[in-house]
């Protein structure tokens, strides 16, 4: 009923808005009434049904994309307003397919000269997308943007969310796991902010979900041309930790104790400290770009959980991009990359993933293959432990590896490549700061 429904509304005229926000999918579920038309006081439940109901788009993007959505909002709020979304360098990016950049221009109207260079990159009478002009159109409009705004931004952020959305229509109009979406389909959600119901799309029998746009999003890396992954700069916030105060453990505890989710969600122990289970393996093998051509499965994913008795992982690197998702608690990340010519001290980074926005933490996190990483529950975290004995106290997350995690593809690292990173400088700041995540860490 839902659908014949919204099929009977299709061509009617859509809501006009004053200012739509830079979000084709979302402004389209408001023109049809899936989200309210008015495009206020939308709650991360709404949103979540509104996704499902309308697209078949699953909860566990429903929360990735909410919480980044929430975060636009000016203050803490348990519900936001689709114009929110205009805010530049949460969810609103450079690079858009159909924006103009909000440094150089109007962020939030359908710009038909971008979006027609966009197209020019499909083939002479494509009826459907592939993989490889997908691609180009989106490296593209990047290459567009970086020339025409002199304050172009492009970090691990923004390639993460230009693939994503690009996957994101391929998969609502096409397929979740193959792509081919119909071109005129995807022309009226950017051109007319609707779905094309009256046309005969509809939403596809699969779910559409983080693991089903990993793989796309593999797909598309490897029909792109090896420069179209690199980044401008990897910028992630530095984050000064304080103890937390009563609200904020509210926050940063859960409702479920580390006992439960390890039994609940059958969790074993990590080689690298932490607890795992794999929930997801996409079969189909794919030659990797980060593994010089080798077989790899399209993409993985994983629980992992730290915990007050083991709250480190060991630093280690994957060849393969991964993607972090936040479901409770909090961690913080410390990220290495050596130096990019020899004898240059490597780049070190740190990030808290929490639910904190005022304070810099963040709900998702991107790292791009070949970063050291290690991951910890912050020492103001375990001092609230120990002093409440709570056992609810750590991190759980979701990671998303694209290609998939092979053991052959990770690394963990070791006291003397640690050394030759720093030129054999052991006195050096930044080798004394890594040195902690190199030891093993024991499990209790």
């Amino acid at each position: 009923m839902l659908l014949q429904s919204l099929a009977t509304v299709a061509c009617a005229a859509v809501l006009a808005q004053a200012a739509p926000p830079p979000h084709p999918i979302l402004n389209s579920l408001a023109n049809h009434g899936i989200l309210p038309r008015s495009g206020k006081n939308i709650s991360l439940p709404v949103l979540t049904a509104a996704l499902k109901n309308g697209l078949n788009v699953g909860a566990d993007f429903a929360l990735a994309i909410g919480g980044f959505a929430f975060d636009t909002k000016p203050t803490l709020s348990l519900t936001l307003d689709l114009d929110n979304l205009d805010k530049h360098g949460v969810i609103e990016h450079d690079a858009s397919l159909s924006r103009q950049d909000s440094h150089i221009g109007n962020n939030h109207a359908f710009n038909q000269t971008i979006y027609n260079m966009v197209l020019s990159h499909l083939p002479a009478g494509a009826t459907t997308y592939d993989f490889a002009s997908a691609a180009a159109g989106r490296y593209a409009r990047v290459m567009s943007s970086k020339a025409a705004d002199p304050s172009f931004v492009y970090t691990p952020k923004e390639l993460a969310l230009s693939y994503g959305e690009t996957a994101l229509y391929l998969s609502v109009f096409g397929n979740p796991l193959t792509g081919n979406a119909r071109v005129s389909w995807v022309k009226t959600l950017f051109q007319e902010e609707r779905l094309a119901y009256a046309e005969g799309w509809r939403p596809t029998a699969i779910e559409t979900s983080l693991s089903s746009l990993g793989v796309l999003i593999g797909q598309l890396q490897m029909a792109s041309p090896p420069e179209a992954l690199v980044m401008e700069d990897f910028t992630v916030t530095e984050t000064t930790l304080l103890p937390p105060t009563s609200s904020e453990r509210d926050m940063y505890t859960y409702p479920t104790s580390n006992e439960e989710l390890i039994s609940t969600l059958s969790l074993q122990a990590h080689p690298e400290g932490g607890f795992f289970v794999e929930t997801e393996r996409i079969a189909n093998e794919v030659p990797s770009p980060f593994a010089e051509g080798q077989l790899r499965t399209l993409a993985t994913q994983i629980y992992y959980l730290l915990t007050p008795e083991s709250a480190r992982g060991r630093m280690h690197m994957n060849k393969s991009a991964t993607f972090h998702v936040l479901h409770s608690g909090r961690s913080r990340y410390t990220l290495m990359r050596p130096g990019a010519t020899p004898g240059s001290p490597p780049e070190i980074k740190t990030a808290v993933m929490g639910e904190d926005h005022a304070k810099g933490e963040v709900r998702q996190l991107f790292v791009p293959g070949g970063w050291w990483k290690a991951s910890e529950i912050p020492e103001e975290d375990l001092e609230e432990a120990r002093s409440t004995g709570s056992t609810r106290v750590g991190a759980l997350i979701t990671e998303v590896v694209v290609p998939g995690f092979h053991w052959e593809d990770h690394a963990f690292l070791s006291p003397e490549a640690l050394l030759a990173i720093f030129g054999g400088d052991s006195t050096a700041e930044g080798f004394r700061r890594i040195e902690p995540y190199v030891k093993p860490i024991a499990q209790k």
